[in-house]
């Protein structure tokens, strides 16, 4: 699938193009992105198509995926990553940022990361023809310093932290009584959003209406390729015209406001007075701006809510670098993205879905997401790999399926994870309960299911079963 799509991307251009392909992957190991390298790399193409590839990672080489791809010569990761790093022609881009607060959660420290290289390359379109090499330095240098300052007005606000606070107990408080958090955001913000919002189902194991994004505009507000998703069921419902229709009075909306987008304001205000009485949801909002937190004043814009909905203000003012509309836009949208992975991701930390800083009850969804659900329980087991990667086969498959004793000992092909996936597919709270397999607290199977289901908040059970004293 990987390469059909590039293909299909480059259709268009005929025989006669430069092509600059960027490829991004935090922990240097999706198979997605090697197989376009590798395609690319080795595919004969007339004197009239140049390639360029540049591979963006935020690992050291060494730590690489090391496990072959049968379908790719047999060839790891980091071997592809070792040849783009020894040919002129391409290059290999790894700062490293630093652990993840959350081991692998590279969504949040990878994710800004990637954010901030991005925007600082889009930035600098059409400059470096016009300036000096020093000119061209000085602006990176500028721009990044501008990234420092949104980083300390961000975290070392008093203010500001405590609404950031309160957003993430309002968050837990809400998975915690069952409900659901949603998010309300216009187009300029909101498809950020939408991105959290999907990245909470494979790293927290979460179904998809706990965390849900909708947008005033739907898929309007999207620049996908594939246009409107919809059509591939409820999941995929982005528009406020679903989300009035599906809220309840005990979920918690969050709303999202920046001085960029007031016409969006009267939007809100309409869907909110859309809203029956009887299902009125909790709500709380933020505000983005560029101006003094004295010049927003919440109650002209939502008089009919209670005063404690206003979480709080963060202001762009104290940030002198700010040198144009494009710098505004991507400092704002960093300081969204900021706020929704504080929220929700100390949600699902309150709803017991994390253990010390590892996530315990991730979606197995990809090659990925296995090798670390494998990795997991040897480390907070302190089990081999052999049991390791029974006790998530048994969770995958429970009685439906033997394997031979040797299979649990070799590292699975792509071939037999993409059938370990599929199986996974749909079923929750596999990782949990091959955790408590792990354990050997259980012998049986439905032992293991029975335990989860009289206690559904993992940390809880997995800290029943795990030697603490090892942490």
């Amino acid at each position: 699938m990987a390469v059909e799509d590039l293909n299909k991307t480059l259709a268009p251009f005929g025989e006669d193009y430069h092509l600059i392909y960027v490829g991004i992957t935090c922990g240097l190991t999706a198979p997605y992105v090697a197989a376009q390298l590798h395609h690319l790399l080795n595919k004969k193409t007339p004197d009239s198509i140049t390639t360029s590839c540049v591979l963006l990672g935020f690992n050291p080489l060494h730590l690489a995926r090391k496990t072959p791809f049968p379908q790719l010569d047999n060839l790891s990761f980091e071997d592809i990553a070792r040849e783009i790093s020894k040919d002129a022609h391409h290059h290999l881009l790894t700062p490293v940022y630093g652990p993840e607060a959350l081991t692998g959660s590279t969504r949040l420290k990878g994710g800004s990361a990637t954010k901030i290289i991005l925007d600082l390359l889009y930035s600098s379109l059409g400059k470096a023809e016009s300036l000096q090499d020093h000119e061209l330095i000085d602006f990176f240098v500028g721009r990044t310093k501008s990234y420092e300052a949104l980083h300390q007005e961000f975290y070392k606000t008093v203010k500001w932290k405590k609404a950031l606070s309160r957003g993430i107990e309002l968050g837990g408080e809400a998975l915690n009584r069952g409900a659901r958090i949603f998010y309300l955001g216009e187009k300029g913000l909101g498809p950020l959003s939408v991105i959290d919002a999907t990245e909470c189902r494979p790293t927290f194991g979460a179904d998809h209406d706990d965390v849900r994004s909708f947008l005033d505009e739907g898929y309007q507000s999207l620049p996908l390729k594939d246009g409107d998703l919809s059509v591939y069921g409820e999941a995929f419902q982005l528009d406020t015209d679903h989300m009035i229709k599906k809220i309840e009075s005990k979920d918690q909306l969050f709303l999202f406001l920046s001085d960029r987008y007031e016409e969006y304001h009267k939007k809100i205000r309409t869907v909110l007075d859309s809203i029956p009485i009887d299902r009125f949801p909790r709500v709380a909002f933020f505000h983005y701006g560029k101006d003094t937190p004295q010049h927003f004043d919440p109650s002209l814009l939502f008089s009919n809510l209670p005063t404690d909905s206003f979480l709080g203000s963060f202001e762009l003012g104290n940030i002198k670098q700010i040198r144009d509309d494009f710098h505004r836009m991507s400092l704002e949208e960093l300081a969204l993205k900021w706020t929704l992975n504080a929220i929700s991701t100390g949600a699902h930390v309150l709803r017991g879905k994390v253990f010390k800083n590892f996530m315990i009850d991730l979606a197995i969804s990809n090659e990925k997401l296995y090798h670390r659900s494998v990795g997991l329980m040897m480390k907070i087991l302190s089990v081999d790999f052999m049991v390791a990667q029974k006790s998530i086969l048994r969770a995958i498959y429970g009685e439906e399926k033997e394997f031979a004793e040797e299979v649990f000992g070799r590292v699975q092909n792509s071939q037999e994870l993409l059938e370990h996936i599929r199986a996974a597919s749909g079923k929750k709270k596999i990782v949990p309960l091959a955790f408590l397999l792990a354990s050997g607290a259980f012998t049986h199977i439905y032992e293991a299911q029975a335990a989860l289901a009289a206690c559904p908040t993992v940390r809880t059970l997995l800290l029943s079963v795990v030697d603490s004293s090892k942490f």
